[in-house]
């Protein structure tokens, strides 16, 4: 005997498709980025869920898109550092505080550059491709980051 479905799965479904309307196909969800309270930039971003995740960052998935973007999810707000040594692209990269403000960017972080770059007051790290982030300055705000 089968279970019956769950309203959860159900959500789910309704969101997935919600997305793959909204032109967001795969299982993500829209981050908006605004200056001046002006959007400046929509991705259709993931985020970790485990500290695995977390670790393994962008070798864990499939090379983003360029309407992509993998959200790094810190349990506190502290110094954030991360690498590029595994990811066979270069990116971008967003630091956010608690409130999703733009705190700092790494632009154009090369393939397999296996430099750390941390900064502090990190609560998200949005990764993109290079290039994506590139209208994105200090100061702007992703509120669905929080």
């Amino acid at each position: 005997m089968s279970a019956p479905p769950s309203s959860h799965g159900l959500a789910f479904t309704v969101l997935t498709v919600a997305l793959a309307a909204a032109g967001c196909g795969r299982p993500c969800a829209p981050l908006e980025l605004y200056a001046d309270g002006s959007l400046v930039l929509t991705l259709c971003a993931t985020r970790t869920q485990t500290e695995a995740e977390l670790r393994g960052g962008l070798s864990l998935r499939p090379p983003l898109a360029p309407d992509e973007a993998l959200v790094l999810v810190f349990p506190l707000e502290t110094e954030a550092c991360i690498t590029n040594a595994p990811v066979g692209y270069a990116i971008d990269a967003a630091f956010l505080d608690m409130q999703g403000t733009v705190v700092a960017l790494e632009r154009s972080i090369p393939a397999h550059d296996e430099t750390s770059r941390c900064h502090l007051a990190t609560a998200r790290v949005v990764e993109a491709r290079a290039e994506v982030l590139r209208d994105v300055r200090v100061g702007d705000v992703a509120p669905a980051a929080r």
